[in-house]
């Protein structure tokens, strides 16, 4: 294998893991939400230890986030270089066909719309 397969090769493998972290992740933060909110509800007298169950939720959407921000950085990164690489033009080709098909989007979203 040359280097550029390796690298395609591992960059898969790691949007393959981070895929399965997210979707590990969202379930355990729900989870731990909810066993907080619980204890908070049913132990805590003051409202401020209300903000603790907050905290871990948006601690792990932010986790979440950040892990799917990762994967669409990555996965962007092989579709330019490798398109480049492998089969110059495809997605130029393909973002055409969709505007002339009367998308307004096309295939690649733009920001914006």
């Amino acid at each position: 294998m040359s280097l550029s397969d390796t690298e395609y090769s591992v960059l898969r493998k790691t949007i393959a893991a981070r895929g399965t972290a997210r979707m590990v992740l969202f379930p355990v933060t729900m989870i731990a939400w909810a066993s907080l909110a619980l204890i908070v509800l049913t132990l805590a007298e003051a409202p401020v230890a209300s903000l603790l169950p907050l905290a871990v939720l948006a601690a792990g959407f932010e986790a979440i986030h950040a892990l799917h921000v990762g994967v669409e950085r990555i996965g962007r990164y092989l579709q330019v270089y490798y398109e480049n690489l492998h089969s110059p033009g495809s997605r130029a080709a393909a973002t055409a066909d969709g505007h002339r098909a009367g998308s307004h989007r096309g295939v690649t979203p733009r920001h914006g719309d």
